[in-house]
C-alpha cells in the first residue's frame, strides 16, 4: 500500500471538535472503506506549535523539503517521524488567524 498527503484546514476553534468534523467531512466525501489518502484514515492528532513569524504553509514545505531549509532547524525532532507516519496521528497546528491546519500523509 502507498500513501498520500493530505493537509485540511477547519475554522472551528476547539482542536478536538475541528478533528472530528473534518474526518466526518472526509468520509462523506471518500467513503468509510479505507486507504482513502485523507485524515478519514487517521485517528488522532498531535499538536504542535508553529515557530513564530512562518506559516503552516511553509512549515509544510520545511517537512517535505527533508530538512534542509532554515525553518526545519527550528522544528521539533518528533514532527519529522509524525508527518511521515501514513499509520500514525495526524498533525495539527494552528495558525496566526485561529484556524486549525490538519495534515500528513495517510493510507491509499
Amino acid at each position: 500500500m502507498s500513501a498520500a498527503q493530505f493537509h485540511v484546514i477547519s475554522e472551528v476553534a476547539d482542536v478536538g471538535q475541528a478533528f472530528a468534523a473534518e474526518v466526518a467531512k472526509a468520509q462523506f466525501q471518500y467513503g468509510h472503506s479505507g486507504y482513502t489518502g485523507t485524515i478519514a484514515e487517521k485517528d488522532g492528532f498531535e499538536v504542535f506549535a508553529k515557530p513564530a513569524g512562518y506559516s503552516v504553509e511553509e512549515v509544510i514545505a520545511a517537512l517535505e523539503e527533508q530538512r534542509t531549509s532554515k525553518l526545519a532547524e527550528l522544528l521539533p525532532a518528533d514532527i519529522w517521524d509524525a508527518y511521515e507516519d501514513k499509520w500514525g496521528s495526524a498533525i495539527a497546528m494552528q495558525d496566526d488567524d485561529g484556524r486549525w491546519h490538519f495534515f500528513g500523509y495517510a493510507a491509499s
